[in-house]
């Protein structure tokens, strides 16, 4: 009886062990059946790569407001954007700080019942290509000057849409990188 009661409450409190089937990509309860969330992105692809945690604002903050929310609206899990550029600030140097913070920010979902897939998150690979994700120090300098031999660059080069990203003579900030007020003058692709 003890375990039955148990099971029961677990159930009820969706304590649920939560596991990826390699076969068809499908999550999976402890029981084997296929679970499907109603989910929401939590990505924030500018510095400090976090949702702002002082005050409520209905597109950029994760306070005790917007947990609530996202419980009574159903949501079950979220995709939470980590930049490894925000982890790793110089060669071999981790934001230890970051890290608890997203750590914090994780365990606040589980409190309110909601599953975190971390994303390391990566759009245009890198702040040196006007994208976040990759540190700009690991990133290779010949991608300034053209685009990649794969389908995709060639195809881009053959469309005559593969420029050098100089070409653009955007402001650049301290570290050589281009400001990201001139990056969103133009088009993501």
């Amino acid at each position: 009886m003890n375990k039955l009661a148990s099971a029961l409450l677990l159930a009820a409190l969706g304590a649920a062990e939560i596991t990826i089937d390699p076969s068809t990509k499908m999550f999976r309860d402890d029981e084997g059946r296929a679970r499907i969330f109603h989910g929401q992105n939590v990505v924030v692809k500018l510095p400090p790569y976090l949702p702002t945690t002082d005050k409520f604002d209905p597109f950029t903050s994760m306070v005790d407001e917007d947990f609530q929310n996202m419980q009574n609206w159903g949501v079950k899990i979220v995709r939470l954007g980590v930049m490894w550029e925000a982890v790793e600030k110089s060669p071999g140097v981790y934001d230890h700080d970051y890290l608890n913070t997203v750590e914090s920010m994780i365990k606040k979902f589980g409190d309110y019942g909601i599953y975190t897939l971390v994303d390391n998150h990566q759009d245009m690979f890198s702040r040196k290509l006007c994208g976040e994700g990759v540190p700009h120090f690991y990133t290779p300098k010949e991608l300034d000057d053209h685009c990649p031999l794969t389908p995709l660059g060639i195809a881009f080069h053959l469309a005559g849409q593969c420029v050098a990203l100089r070409s653009y003579h955007f402001e650049e900030d301290a570290d050589g990188l281009p400001l990201i007020s001139e990056c969103q003058k133009h088009d993501f692709f």
